[in-house]
């Protein structure tokens, strides 16, 4: 009878790791198939319905406009603690000079200025802290996690030399921020195409090739 109940223990740890199941489906056990692990974060294979079930992140839902902001002529003035002040300046001197630079802020995300900054066939983007006036730069605009832990930016160009093929996290500190991964996709032939969130540490991400097939993951950062 033991040996009975031995064998049918082990027939089922054996379908279970052979089976998905709704925790491997899922975002609360690891999915098999990993796209991308390193020290910072796990990229595993989700199915499209899985992906469907979550609502699509929007970069721009918590931005806050400001009035602490003057533009004079080419100069982007952003006023920071203690009466100081930050400054972006424009170069629009000759439209065939890959340096031109046009600067825009186009909000606030917590206590941090965004800021775009457009050249001749790219893009850079910062978070300048309005007590101290520390800049961080991004590869695209912030990307908020729901219980604002983390910041996102992630830019999706294969086949576009100028603009890298990136994914980035950003840890939320008091008056700081530390880049907590940078994960180049790009050189495994791959683009985040589009973000979903689960969790402050979860994602649901629409991955997209070099010939434009898509497949779907989730980003776990551990």
């Amino acid at each position: 009878m033991k040996t009975l109940v031995s064998l049918l223990l082990i027939i089922a740890f054996l379908y279970s790791c052979n089976t998905p199941g709704k925790k491997d489906a899922n975002t609360n056990g690891y999915p098999r198939d990993t796209i991308y692990n390193d020290t910072s974060i796990l990229v595993t294979k989700i199915t499209k319905d899985v992906f469907d079930h979550y609502d699509s992140a929007d970069p721009y839902k918590d931005l806050v406009r400001t009035k602490l902001v003057k533009v004079v002529h080419d100069t982007l003035k952003l006023s920071i603690g203690n009466g100081a002040s930050v400054i972006f300046t424009d170069t629009l001197t000759n439209t065939d000079n890959s340096e031109i630079r046009i600067n825009h802020h186009f909000g606030n995300v917590l206590d941090y200025y965004a800021v775009q900054a457009s050249f001749y066939e790219s893009s850079t983007f910062y978070l300048v802290n309005r007590v101290n006036g520390n800049k961080y730069e991004m590869v695209s605009e912030p990307l908020l996690s729901p219980g604002r832990k983390y910041i996102y930016p992630n830019c999706g160009s294969l086949g576009y030399d100028e603009m890298p093929t990136e994914f980035q996290v950003w840890k939320i500190g008091k008056d700081k921020l530390t880049k907590k991964a940078d994960v180049d996709l790009g050189s495994k032939g791959i683009e985040i195409e589009r973000i979903k969130m689960i969790s402050d540490d979860t994602l649901a991400v629409r991955l997209m090739d070099g010939d434009g097939r898509c497949s779907y993951g989730v980003v776990v950062i551990k």
